[in-house]
């Protein structure tokens, strides 16, 4: 398969001829261009930035499953990087297939698939400035303001540097996780305020999974009185960025004694949390739609029993230091919202935000029971008690480790 990333400009004929094979009667080839503005603001031009130990493996898991939904097809994909003009290709598929019509829908799964799941960002050059986005349901989000670098691991960072970070930096951006209230609060839009809500089918569907979604203005009502949310008194455990939701839902399976709680931003996130919830025929999971930079609105004193992080974004420049979930004002919330004797269960694939988060909470009253540096080779601390993250699935098909570290309230 020729599947990658270029500095280069795409050669289109080439990926067609990667395809091609005497019983290909269709051939189809997508360019995604550079267009010349964004909601009627001109644009001059693209700089794309890709995660690329992400993203290269990404892109051939697509391209694999395509084939595997449709054996009859082939394809090939290559991504842009760098600086494009207005009119340039930034993404070419081309899919090959005995008729049309498979060809047709391996195409549409395969961009669609791109653009939800693989890490590029691109900074949009305007007259008068600039900004980073990202694809629209990118599982590593930009979180700058204009003309600030994208967020992640991009191919070329140096190793973070832990001298030369500040730690009050870490985690500067979580002053809403402050328990006294006097931190910014999540704003929230109805579907009213939103200038196209058709271009986002999940920003409506979200709303009608009852009664596994809460909305982000239902949310702080429940502060204090979560039992309420799930009709009934139990432990409530809590997940921040459940993702697409096969840990919250795996784990509330097995433990159907308690309640379960995922806090989770993205529209899509939250419905397919929520799908997979109502499969798993759980009746005591939530999904809510709340940016977790602003836990203080949500939890009371010592209202948490357990709370699991899995593979939160890295954010492995030092000059982003300020987005990294795993930071003392994190830290400090969860003295606040967690109960004595209560528990954090983390999981990552960077091990240095480990390791700084460990440093960061001494003085604190956490006391850490128990890490491994690799579940894979030794094991999960936790036994049969946990469930594999989608992240975690990916690094151990890669043969990457991941850490896992349980903190316990004193």
């Amino acid at each position: 398969m020729m599947i990658g990333l270029t500095d280069d400009v795409i050669d289109a004929r080439a990926l067609e001829a990667a395809v091609a094979r005497p019983e290909a009667g269709a051939i189809l080839t997508f360019h995604g261009v550079t267009r010349n503005n964004f909601e009627g603001r001109p644009v001059r031009g693209l700089v794309y930035e890709a995660y690329a130990a992400m993203a290269v493996p990404e892109m051939e898991r697509i391209a694999a499953e395509a084939m595997a939904r449709w054996p009859e097809v082939r394809v090939a994909m290559v991504h842009r990087t760098g600086t494009l003009d207005v009119g340039e290709a930034s993404v070419v598929i081309a899919v090959s297939a005995p008729h049309r019509d498979a060809a047709y829908e391996a195409g549409r799964f395969a961009i669609d698939a791109l653009k939800e799941r693989v890490p590029v960002w691109k900074k949009e050059l305007y007259d008068d400035g600039a900004a980073w986005k990202a694809n629209a349901e990118s599982p590593v989000q930009p979180g700058g303001t204009a003309d600030e670098e994208p967020p992640g691991e991009v191919v070329g960072d140096p190793p973070v540097d832990h001298d030369r970070e500040r730690p009050e930096e870490i985690g500067r951006t979580f002053d809403g996780l402050r328990a006294d209230g006097e931190g910014p609060r999540f704003r929230t839009r109805s579907l009213d305020r939103y200038p196209r809500p058709d271009l986002n089918p999940y920003l409506k569907a979200h709303q009608e999974w009852k009664p596994e979604v809460i909305t982000s203005a239902e949310g702080p009502a429940f502060r204090g009185r979560w039992a309420d949310a799930f009709g009934r008194p139990a432990p409530l455990h809590v997940e921040i960025g459940p993702g697409n939701g096969f840990f919250l839902a795996g784990m509330a399976a097995r433990h159907p004694e308690y309640n379960w709680l995922g806090i989770e931003l993205r529209f899509k996130r939250v419905v397919l949390t929520a799908r997979k919830l109502r499969r798993a025929g759980v009746r005591h999971g939530r999904v809510l739609r709340y940016d977790a930079r602003f836990l203080g609105d949500l939890f009371a004193e010592a209202e948490i029993d357990a709370l699991y992080v899995n593979h939160p974004d890295p954010w492995t420049r030092k000059r982003h230091a300020k987005h990294r979930l795993l930071g003392r004002p994190f830290a400090e919330w969860i003295v606040h919202a967690l109960k004595p004797g209560g528990r954090v269960r983390i999981k990552t694939d960077y091990h240095p935000n480990l390791d700084r988060f460990q440093e960061l909470i001494v003085g604190l009253p956490l006391e850490v029971r128990v890490r491994v540096d690799d579940v894979f080779t030794d094991g999960s601390p936790w036994g049969e008690d946990d469930v594999e993250t989608n992240y975690q699935r990916k690094f151990r098909e890669r043969g990457e480790p991941v850490a896992a570290l349980e903190l316990v309230r004193r």
